[in-house]
C-alpha cells in the first residue's frame, strides 16, 4: 500500500482533508502508536476560531493506522535511532504539514506490560520453555486464541 514516506505524508494530508467541515483552518491530530493498535485524539479550528473535536473518525478507517505503522517501519528500518511512539500532526488549510515525533518511555513500558499480560510470549522474564508452556496453558484454558496457527502475510 505504501512504499515511501512521501506517499505516507500525502496520504495523511488527503485523509485529514476529508474529516472536518469545509470551513476548517487548522487540524491537530495526536497519535499514540502501539504494537498493533493506534490511538487518536484530534481537533480542528474552524474559520470562526472555534475548536471542534474530531470524534471517532478513524474507527472505520484502518488505512490511517497502517500508514503510521508503515512510517514507523520505514523510519526504524536501519536503526532504532528514529523510533517514536507518539506524534503530533498539524495541518494548515493551505497544505502546510508539520509532524513532531516523540519517544515516550512510560507509554512503551505500559504497552510492553500489557503485552506480557495478554500474551506470555512477550514476557522476557520467562525462559523460552516457560513462555511456550504458559502460552499453551492459556490457549487450553480459553484465555487466548491460538495465534500460532494464524498465517499472516
Amino acid at each position: 500500500m505504501f512504499e515511501t514516506d512521501s506517499e505516507i505524508y500525502q496520504f495523511i494530508v488527503d485523509d485529514l482533508n476529508k474529516i472536518p467541515d469545509k470551513d476548517w483552518v487548522m487540524i491537530t491530530l495526536k497519535v499514540k502508536l502501539g504494537i498493533e493498535s493506534t490511538g487518536y485524539r484530534g481537533e480542528y479550528i474552524n474559520n470562526l476560531g472555534e475548536t471542534k473535536w474530531l470524534f471517532n473518525v478513524w474507527e472505520e478507517d484502518r488505512n490511517l493506522s497502517k500508514a503510521f505503522h508503515k512510517l514507523y517501519e520505514i523510519m526504524t528500518a536501519e536503526t532504532d535511532k528514529h523510533k517514536w511512539n507518539r506524534l503530533k500532526v498539524t495541518l494548515i488549510k493551505d497544505g502546510d504539514l508539520n509532524i513532531k515525533f516523540e519517544w515516550d518511555q512510560e507509554l512503551a513500558d505500559e504497552i510492553e506490560e500489557a503485552g506480557k499480560q495478554y500474551d506470555p510470549r512477550w514476557d522476557d522474564t520467562l525462559t523460552k520453555e516457560e513462555k511456550i508452556k504458559k502460552y499453551e496453558e492459556m490457549v487450553a484454558n480459553g484465555e487466548l486464541l491460538d495465534y500460532s496457527k494464524i498465517n499472516i502475510k
